[in-house]
């Protein structure tokens, strides 16, 4: 906390001290005002950027597919390819791909996911919500039946 009190002392110190230099008149004080400005609209543009990249949205559906042997999470990712994504049923059971290819792809969940004990969802299991974790993003889609996600 005192570093962060130094931090601000000494920036709006700099502050002061710009403002002062610009009203005495001198040209290169006068630059080194609108240095500092371009390089404050530059932080605030940077940030900008970043919070608005951050917030995408992926255009993934999924649901879940009774079948024999084994039931099946169904993936239509319709963008781009998916790479090293995580995806982690209820909380519970987690399954790492390195790739989610655009177009239809499925998962044995009884085979593929485990929880953190190493053990697979029972064979009556029905998923409710995903995961899907790709670096830092994480987006949660709710599981629906084949009817809807067809």
């Amino acid at each position: 906390m005192e570093k962060l009190k130094e931090f601000f002392a000494v920036a709006f110190g700099f502050v002061r001290q710009t403002k002062d230099s610009y009203e005495a008149g001198t040209r290169f004080m006068r630059i080194r005002v609108w240095i500092v400005a371009l390089l404050a609209l530059d932080a605030i543009a940077t940030i900008a950027f970043v919070l608005v990249a951050g917030t995408r949205a992926i255009n993934v559906d999924v649901w879940f597919e009774p079948a024999f042997p084994s039931n099946y999470l169904v993936v239509r990712n319709q963008e781009g390819p998916l790479s090293n994504a995580t995806l982690v049923l209820d909380k519970m059971y987690r399954l790492d791909v390195e790739r989610i290819e655009p177009g239809l792809n499925g998962y044995e969940v009884s085979r593929a996911f485990r929880d953190a004990h190493d053990s697979s969802p029972p064979d009556s299991y029905k998923p409710k919500q995903l995961e899907i974790h790709l670096g830092s993003s994480s987006y949660e889609l709710a599981v629906g039946d084949k009817k809807s996600g067809s």
